[in-house]
């Protein structure tokens, strides 16, 4: 059986299953990517393999719910047990105004969004909800990438203002 390489299955942002074991569907993890690469052990400090870090936000009916709310890796390849529907896609991706800034900062480096598109969805999220986390994504790129403060107009700053003053 040719060895099978998930690298390109998803990326940052986007939501994969990952089963636990082949010939059964009952035992899997599933979130959002939120990195991508070298998987770290954060207890150990070494490195484990070439993967996916997930946000674990399911796992399958036969598990008990313990992977929830953390961390999970998924290895882009095994060397024993790997089959090709292993990590599937889910086609749930998340609005860029709902995403950490690692997680647009991931989005650009790996060319999916320009950075034009990613200022316009957080200037668009700002504008219509004007909330304080929505500015502080407005403020936190544009301070990361010099080139948005060129893009602001007097009335964005206006809004920035009346946000950050409630």
């Amino acid at each position: 059986m040719a060895r099978c390489n998930h690298i390109n299955k998803a990326q940052v942002g986007q939501v994969i299953r990952a089963y636990d074991f082949p010939g059964t569907t009952d035992h899997y993890i599933q979130g959002t990517v939120i990195e991508k690469g070298l998987v770290i052990d954060p207890v150990r400090n070494i490195a484990l393999c070439e993967g996916y870090t997930i946000k674990v936000k399911q796992e399958g009916p036969a598990d008990d719910g313990d992977r929830i709310g953390h961390e999970g890796y998924v290895p882009f390849k095994q060397m024993i047990g790997d089959y090709e529907k292993r990590v599937e896609l889910i086609e749930e991706t998340k609005p860029i105004a709902k995403m950490t800034m690692r997680e647009i900062k991931q989005l650009m480096y790996n060319n999916k969004y320009t950075g034009d598109q990613i200022f316009d969805a957080l200037m668009k999220e700002m504008r219509d909800r004007k909330t304080k986390t929505s500015a502080k994504k407005v403020m936190v790129y544009a301070k990361s990438f010099s080139n948005a403060w060129g893009r602001l107009t007097d009335e964005d700053f206006s809004l920035l203002r009346e946000i950050q003053e409630r």
